[in-house]
C-alpha cells in the first residue's frame, strides 16, 4: 500500500472514531480566510487559511455554536508563499 493511501486510510479511520467529518471549502472561501489572517497580524501558508475557511463555513452553517471553542491548526509561515499572498489580497478589500 502506498503512502498517500495509508493516510487517507488513518484519515477517515480517525474522523469515524472521533464523530468528525469532513468540510470541503472553495478557493474564494480559502482567499478571504486568508485575508482575514493577514489582517490580524498572521502570515499563514494559503493551505491553513483552509481550516479557518471550515471553521466560517460549519459556523455559518450552524454546525459550530458561539459558545463553542475551535482550535484551527494554522501550520506553516506564508513568507515562502508571500507572492501568491499579495495576488490574494490584492483582490481584496480588507
Amino acid at each position: 500500500m502506498d503512502h498517500a493511501r495509508s493516510v487517507s486510510i488513518l484519515t477517515v479511520k480517525a474522523l469515524r472514531e472521533s464523530g468528525g467529518f469532513p468540510v470541503s471549502v472553495a478557493d474564494e472561501e480559502i482567499k478571504r480566510s486568508l485575508g482575514y489572517a493577514v489582517n490580524e497580524g498572521l502570515i499563514i501558508e494559503p493551505t491553513s487559511a483552509a481550516s479557518l475557511a471550515a471553521v466560517e463555513k460549519l459556523k455559518a452553517d450552524g454546525r459550530i455554536g458561539r459558545e463553542e471553542t475551535i482550535v484551527p491548526m494554522l501550520t506553516g509561515s506564508g513568507i515562502k508563499t508571500l507572492s501568491e499572498i499579495s495576488k490574494v489580497l490584492a483582490t481584496q478589500v480588507l
